[in-house]
C-alpha cells in the first residue's frame, strides 16, 4: 500500500504489539508500518490502525474503536457533519 491508510479502523489499545499479533495470526493480516506509537495492519485493503492511546482511556463512556473514511469535499463534510449532529 502506498502512502497513509485511506478507510479503516484506529483501535487505541494499550499493548499494540499483542493486539497487533492477534490479528495477524487469526485473521492472516499483514503489517505494513510498525513505529513506537502504532502498528499498521492490511489484508485485502482493509486497514487497522492499532495506537498508543494519545491520553489517560476513560473508564466509561469512550470507545477505544474509532472507524475513519476519506471524503472528497473536507469543507462540505465538516457543514454537513454539524447539520447532522455530529
Amino acid at each position: 500500500m502506498a502512502g497513509p491508510a485511506q478507510n479503516g479502523t484506529l483501535i487505541y489499545a494499550a499493548n499494540i504489539n499483542d493486539l497487533s499479533a492477534f490479528y495477524v495470526q487469526l485473521f492472516d493480516m499483514r503489517v505494513i508500518k510498525e513505529t513506537d506509537d502504532f502498528i499498521s495492519l492490511d489484508k485485502d485493503g482493509f486497514n487497522i490502525i492499532i495506537h498508543v492511546p494519545p491520553f489517560e482511556l476513560p473508564k466509561s463512556t469512550f470507545s477505544p474503536i474509532k472507524l475513519f473514511l476519506s471524503v472528497s469535499d473536507m469543507k462540505y463534510t465538516r457543514q454537513e457533519v454539524l447539520k447532522l449532529g455530529g
